[in-house]
């Protein structure tokens, strides 16, 4: 079933009241459509071909008059430019927001692989945590979706996986289903608890900050939460004061 297709039956087949707004990385970020809960509306935006900002037929791999593929395709720093510009302007909505990600690549690792001297991802590690960071401040969940589906010899998804646990949301992969996995990624993220946590440690050096959720009686629960945020140090200005921290679990 065509990406189009699957993207219309997800939206013809959206919970009523939900809201959502699409994004597309064409030759740059563009906003196809803002928050609406208009179903016909979105699907129109879809649609449309123009003059305004669309999703191309060729969206998500075929060449277009820009230049082969999708602009940035595979490359750290327009995926990190573009959450940042996301996270930015989901800021001003209160609350826990869902961004699923459909893309065929996750170029921004996150954890032990910043860490490692041999990855040449270390030289972009302040932009991926100053990202990360922005994504907490916004409270975004990201639901990394995989496009390229069932592959022959499919290879590793530690990236979009540990992307999805550092920001309390989860990753699907390895399924033609797009629609369906995008239904998941929906009904994962409409459930859950706010928590708040007073940090102890105000030194804000860029490093990793480890997060842990437990129950008392487990039972058949699993836990799905923000795993850890980088402690990135804010704008030069008065000292970070002990405030609390929020993060969501579901």
């Amino acid at each position: 079933m065509a990406f189009h297709e699957q993207l219309l039956n997800f939206v013809d087949s959206a919970e009523p009241g939900a809201r959502f707004a699409v994004f597309a990385n064409t030759t740059r970020l563009r906003l196809i459509q803002g928050f609406t809960s208009d179903r016909a509306r979105i699907h129109a935006a879809i649609l449309s071909q123009g003059p305004g900002p669309h999703l191309p037929k060729v969206f998500l791999g075929g060449p277009d008059e820009f230049g082969p593929g999708e602009y940035g395709a595979g490359e750290t720093g327009p995926a990190l430019w573009n959450l940042t510009l996301i996270a930015n302007y989901l800021k001003g909505l209160p609350g826990r927001k869902n961004v699923i990600w459909l893309a065929s690549g996750f170029p921004i690792p996150t954890g032990p692989s910043l860490s490692a001297a041999t990855n040449p991802i270390l030289l972009q590690s302040d932009a991926v945590k100053h990202t990360y960071d922005e994504l907490l401040k916004s409270q975004i969940a990201l639901y990394p979706v995989d496009l390229k589906g069932v592959v022959p010899r499919p290879v590793g998804n530690q990236d979009e996986d540990d992307i999805a646990q550092s920001t309390g949301g989860h990753a699907y992969h390895g399924d033609n289903g797009i629609r369906f996995l995008m239904d998941e990624a929906v009904t994962h993220g409409s459930s859950f608890y706010s928590l708040s946590y007073a940090p102890s440690n105000l030194k804000y050096d860029g490093s990793e900050r480890h997060i842990e959720v437990t129950l008392a009686r487990k039972g058949d629960y699993k836990l799905s939460y923000r795993r850890f945020h980088y402690g990135v140090p804010e704008p030069a200005g008065p000292p970070p004061s002990k405030t609390a921290d929020t993060l969501y679990a579901s």
